[in-house]
C-alpha cells in the first residue's frame, strides 16, 4: 500500500499527514478508560534550527471513555520546536490496551492557525511507578489521521522517555 507523508512541524511535534489506503482499527475494548498526565520529553529524532537535537515539548492529557467508543477531554502541548508552539484541542478517541493508550483528537487553539482543526492521534504509555519503574513513554502527534489508524506501524513512528512528569493509563 502506498501511502504519500509530508512533515509539518507542530508544537514540537511532527505531525505526519497521510493518504491513501483504509489503515482504520476497530475499537475492541468499550469498558470506560482513561489516560491522563503530564509529560516533557526531549524530542531527539530532529534537528530543528532554534533549540538542535534537543528540542523540549509538555504535553498535558486528560482523556476519559464514554464506555461507547467515544471519548471526552481535552490535550496540550507546548514544544521550543521552531521558536515557541503551542496547540490545544478536544479529545475525541481513547482506546486502551494493558498499560498503553492511544488517544485522538482535534487541534481548537494555536499559535498556528493553519493547523485549527486537524485531526491527531498519539500514544501514551504507562510504565508504572517508582524509581524501580521505566519511565513513562509519550509519542509525537500524527496528524490527518482517525482514531481508528494504526499508527505504531508508521516507519517515522517513535515512543520518547518522558524525562518529567507522569503519564497514567487505566483500562
Amino acid at each position: 500500500m502506498n501511502h504519500l507523508v509530508n512533515r509539518v512541524v507542530l508544537a514540537g511535534a511532527t505531525i505526519f499527514l497521510a493518504s491513501g489506503g483504509d489503515q482504520s482499527l476497530s475499537a475492541t475494548k468499550l469498558a470506560p478508560s482513561h489516560a491522563t498526565g503530564s509529560a516533557q520529553v526531549v524530542l531527539s529524532d530532529r534537528v530543528d534550527p532554534v533549540c538542535g537535537s534537543s528540542c523540549s515539548q509538555r504535553m498535558t492529557m486528560n482523556a476519559v471513555s464514554t464506555g461507547d467508543g467515544n471519548a471526552v477531554g481535552q490535550f496540550t502541548v507546548f514544544s521550543e520546536e521552531g521558536g515557541g508552539i503551542r496547540v490545544h484541542g478536544s479529545i475525541t478517541c481513547l482506546s486502551v490496551e494493558g498499560n498503553e493508550a492511544q488517544l485522538g483528537g482535534v487541534i481548537t487553539q494555536s499559535t498556528i492557525p493553519d493547523l485549527i482543526g486537524l485531526r491527531v492521534t498519539w500514544r501514551a504509555v504507562d510504565n508504572g511507578e517508582g524509581a524501580q519503574s521505566p519511565a513513562d513513554q509519550t509519542s509525537d502527534l500524527f496528524g490527518n489521521r482517525d482514531c481508528g489508524d494504526d499508527i505504531t506501524s508508521h516507519p517515522s513512528f517513535e515512543l520518547f522517555d518522558v524525562i518529567d512528569g507522569n503519564v497514567d493509563v487505566s483500562g
